[in-house]
């Protein structure tokens, strides 16, 4: 549990926060990609209730929910398959299924007097981060073109997208 007056709270959202309650300041929760978060919950031995999810309350100020960047949730996918370490048609399905769902992390909120906002990357911002991976050498060009178009597309299909990409750059296949 996490309580937080007259300030503010930042976290990095995972699946055992437990209760964060911020009074009279705001709470921004930063969302870990689908595969940090399926990784997460493939390290417990079972799932949690969702009366356990986390709940974040805030009184007297704003709440709000950022998801990560698609090139984030790109190469932490690409890594992850490279790395050889997990069981690709399970992980398969449980990927696409919360990439179906459009990131649905399991979490509560309640917000009294004040607004709540749930922040998606916008396309510049994915536009501007390509950039930066094409200067700094991260993503190969081809790569980057491809995430190009990858962006451009509605959040839900783009995830799905990424899987499969991610799985051909990776070398896998089936």
């Amino acid at each position: 549990m996490s309580l937080t007056v007259f300030g503010g709270t930042e976290i990095e959202f995972n699946g055992e926060l437990g209760a964060v309650w911020t009074l009279f300041g705001g709470t921004e929760i930063h969302c870990p990609t689908i595969t940090q978060s399926l990784l997460q919950e493939l390290d417990r031995e079972e799932a949690p209730p969702p009366e356990n999810a986390p709940f974040f309350f805030t009184l007297f100020g704003g709440t709000s929910i950022h998801f990560p960047l698609l090139t984030e949730e790109y190469l932490d996918l690409k890594r992850l398959l490279s790395s050889g370490q997990i069981d690709l048609p399970n992980f398969r399905v449980l990927w696409l299924e919360r990439a179906g769902a459009n990131a649905p992390r399991a979490y509560r909120t309640l917000t009294l007097f004040g607004g709540f906002e749930r922040s998606i990357p916008s396309r510049r911002a994915e536009h501007r981060e390509l950039d930066r991976l094409d200067r700094s050498g991260t993503l190969e060009a081809d790569e980057v073109q491809a995430m190009r178009q990858i962006v451009e597309l509605e959040r839900g299909v783009a995830l799905h997208e990424i899987q499969t990409f991610a799985e051909s750059r990776a070398g896998l296949r089936g």
